[in-house]
């Protein structure tokens, strides 16, 4: 079984050193630069395990973990 990670954050730097970083351990990663889009992503995605920035453009990482406990799917 692959692990799902979701990755959101609006820097470019942080994306790619943490595709870099899981690359070698056959992880399938998602990456997200705005918080209005973290949501649909991840019921489409279904993420193990998601790191969420808290300075997102648009949502912050507080919202959106709020959001995440709110859904069944995504709890």
């Amino acid at each position: 079984m692959t692990l799902k990670v979701l990755l959101a954050d609006d820097s470019a730097t942080i994306k790619k050193v943490v595709q870099l970083s899981l690359q070698d351990f056959g992880i399938e990663l998602k990456a997200v630069g705005s918080g209005k889009d973290v949501i649909d992503v991840a019921k489409q995605f279904n993420p193990d395990i998601a790191f969420i920035d808290t300075l997102l453009p648009h949502k912050t990482g507080y919202e959106i973990a709020a959001e995440f406990k709110k859904d069944a799917i995504l709890s």
